[in-house]
């Protein structure tokens, strides 16, 4: 196509037409400059969770709050599962899991 045809394409526009052309060319740039902005580097080695719990801390725990936690966890484990990152067979390992947790407390 030719220029004269952009030409007659534009004289045929009206103001809203324009007006909304204008603004969807701004965002398309916006978003190919974002995207062609460098990603920063991830630290390397990654940081490692170091912090740890005095000796003793677990043992300190009533076993009452250990099991009513654990039962908690339990029950919310077992209810239906409506999510779609979690299978009944891994729902059903994390169950079994928690129910050996608690019979070892």
């Amino acid at each position: 196509m030719d220029a004269l045809w952009y030409l007659r394409r534009l004289s045929r526009m009206g103001p809203r037409e324009i007006g909304g052309r204008v603004v969807t060319a701004a965002r398309v740039r916006a978003w190919r400059a974002e995207l062609a902005a460098p990603v920063p580097p991830l630290p390397s080695p990654p940081p490692r969770f170091t912090a740890t719990l005095p000796d003793g801390a677990l043992a300190a725990v009533p076993d009452a709050a250990v099991a009513s936690l654990l039962r908690a966890e339990r029950e919310r484990r077992l209810a239906p599962v409506d999510r779609d990152d979690v299978t009944a067979v891994q729902q059903s390992a994390l169950v079994a899991a928690l129910s050996a947790l608690q019979k070892e407390r």
